[in-house]
């Protein structure tokens, strides 16, 4: 009985810990995408041309390729508020994963510690058992 719980238990905590994972993950690959898109050089293609464009981020204002040319601008390629929407978007799943993650593994150690007390307790009153069997 005390092993299916503890079975039982277990593979809660570990779903916790997963689905706190998977979230995390999901976070970083937005975050990573985000970073990707702040700090990389670029290119906007139009119809006849190619505007080779710095990294948002980086842009120090020396180059004319983020003034408005021809319907087409290394500002509207790449939109800071979209940028900081995606980044808006993985806070609660980096928080959420967090959170899951934690309450699976201190789930998952909590049960573990009372699986080793019941042990204990068992082996405890087996030797009382003997030892009074023995006088």
């Amino acid at each position: 009985m005390i092993v299916t719980h503890d079975r039982t238990e277990r593979r809660r905590a570990d779903r916790f810990r997963i689905v706190g994972c998977v979230l995390l993950l999901i976070a970083l690959g937005l975050w990573a995408r985000v970073a990707w898109l702040l700090f990389v050089p670029f290119e906007v293609h139009s119809g006849r041309y190619t505007l080779e464009c710095d990294s948002p981020a980086l842009f120090d204002g020396s180059t004319a390729a983020y003034a408005y040319d021809n319907g087409k601008s290394c500002s509207e390629a790449r939109s800071l508020p979209g940028l900081l929407a995606t980044t808006l978007i993985g806070m609660p799943l980096a928080t959420l994963g967090s959170l899951l993650f934690a309450m699976g593994s201190a789930r998952f150690r909590a049960v573990t510690h009372a699986a080793q007390r019941d042990e204990l307790m068992f082996a405890r009153e087996r030797q009382m058992a003997k030892n009074r069997a023995a006088r």
